[in-house]
C-alpha cells in the first residue's frame, strides 16, 4: 500500500459555510444587546425599549435559522457517527487478526514465508481503515466545531450502537495462506474495496448500509410482498424476505432512483409474523397512510410513500 495515500471525505461545505455566516451573525447581534444594556441610560426610555426588541426578533430569526442548520448538520453526523463505529469495530478487528497471525507463527503453525506475507497484508488492512478512520474523525470535528461554543444550542449526540459479534471467519481464524497443510479449512472472503469511487454523490459516504444489505431477499415464513402503485416503478412488485433495505443506492432490496430518497432510507423488517417498515434517519420520512411516521407495523392494504412513490403492503 502506498503510505502517502491522503484519504479524504467529501463535506457539505456550503452546509458549513451557511452555518458558520449565521452563526457570526448570532455572535453580532448578542454583542449589540449587550451595547444596548450599557448604553441604555443615554437614551430614552421609549427608544431603548424599541431598539432592544428589534435585536430580540433578529436574535430569534438568526437562532431559528441556526437550529436549522443544525438538523442538517446532525443528520450528517449521525450518519458519519454510524460509519466511524462500523470503521472502528473492522479495525479492531484486523488488529485482533494480526495478534493472533504473531501468536500462532510463535507456536509454529506456519512458516515464515507465509506469516510475512499475510501479515503484511493484515497491517495493510490495518493502515487502510486508520487513514479511513482519520478521514471520518476530520469531517466529525468540523461539524461538530460549529456549535461547540453556542449557548442555547444543544449539541450533537453520539448514539450508542450495539456491535453485531464478527463471525468466527471474520475475527479469529487465519487465512488459507497460512494454513496450509493444517487441518483448517477456511475459505477466504473478499473484502469491499473501501477506496472505490462512490457511483453517486454523497456528502457523508457510509462505508456499508446501517443494515445488512443482500440483493438475495432472505425468504420468511409469512408470504409478504408490496407493490408499486406510484412512480416510475409502478406495477413492480417485490416479495419480502426478514429484511428488505429500501432506497437509492443500488445495493438496497428496493431501489429508487429519486432525488428525494436517501441512500439508504427506510427497511422492512420480519418480526415474528409480523412486518414493521422503519425510517432509517432518511431526510425526508417516510408516509404510512398519508401520515409520517418514524416506525410502523405494516397491516394488509397499507400504502408507504418514500419521495415521490408510493408501494402498496399486501399479505
Amino acid at each position: 500500500m502506498n503510505d502517502e495515500i491522503d484519504i479524504q471525505f467529501p463535506i457539505n461545505q456550503a452546509l458549513l459555510e451557511d452555518a458558520s455566516k449565521i452563526k457570526q451573525e448570532r455572535a453580532l447581534i448578542k454583542e449589540r444587546l449587550i451595547k444596548i444594556e450599557e448604553k441604555k441610560n443615554d437614551v430614552s426610555p421609549s427608544v431603548y425599549q424599541k431598539v432592544k426588541q428589534d435585536y430580540h426578533v433578529k436574535l430569534k430569526e438568526t437562532t431559528d435559522a441556526l437550529l436549522e442548520k443544525k438538523t442538517d448538520i446532525d443528520r450528517e453526523l449521525a450518519t458519519l457517527y454510524e460509519t466511524r463505529s462500523k470503521v472502528s469495530e473492522s479495525l479492531e478487528q484486523h488488529k485482533e487478526i494480526l495478534e493472533e497471525f504473531k501468536f500462532r507463527f510463535e507456536l509454529g503453525e506456519f512458516d515464515k514465508s507465509n506469516f510475512n506475507s499475510s501479515s503484511k497484508e493484515e497491517q495493510e488492512k490495518i493502515s487502510k481503515f486508520e487513514k479511513i478512520l482519520a478521514a471520518v474523525n476530520s469531517n466529525v470535528e468540523r461539524y461538530e466545531a460549529i456549535f461547540a461554543d453556542e449557548e442555547g444550542i444543544a449539541d450533537a449526540t453520539e448514539p450508542s450502537i450495539k456491535k453485531k459479534p464478527a463471525r468466527p471467519s471474520e475475527k479469529s481464524a487465519p487465512p488459507a495462506s497460512l494454513l496450509e497443510g493444517s487441518d483448517y479449512n477456511i475459505a477466504s472472503e473478499e473484502e469491499p474495496d473501501y477506496f472505490a469511487p462512490e457511483s453517486e454523490a454523497s456528502h457523508t459516504p457510509m462505508m456499508e448500509p446501517s443494515v445488512d444489505v443482500t440483493k438475495k431477499n432472505l425468504t420468511g415464513a409469512v408470504d409478504a410482498r408490496v407493490i408499486m402503485i406510484e412512480g416510475e416503478t409502478s406495477g413492480q412488485e417485490y416479495k419480502l424476505g426478514k429484511e428488505n433495505t429500501i432506497g437509492r443506492a443500488n445495493t438496497n432490496y428496493i431501489v429508487i432512483k429519486d432525488a428525494k430518497v436517501s441512500r439508504q432510507h427506510a427497511v422492512i423488517k420480519q418480526t415474528g409474523n409480523e412486518f414493521v417498515v422503519l425510517d432509517l434517519n432518511s431526510s425526508n420520512g417516510i408516509l404510512v397512510n398519508h401520515e409520517r411516521v418514524k416506525e410502523h407495523v405494516l397491516g394488509d392494504g397499507d400504502q408507504v410513500q418514500i419521495g415521490d412513490h408510493v408501494m402498496q403492503f399486501k399479505v
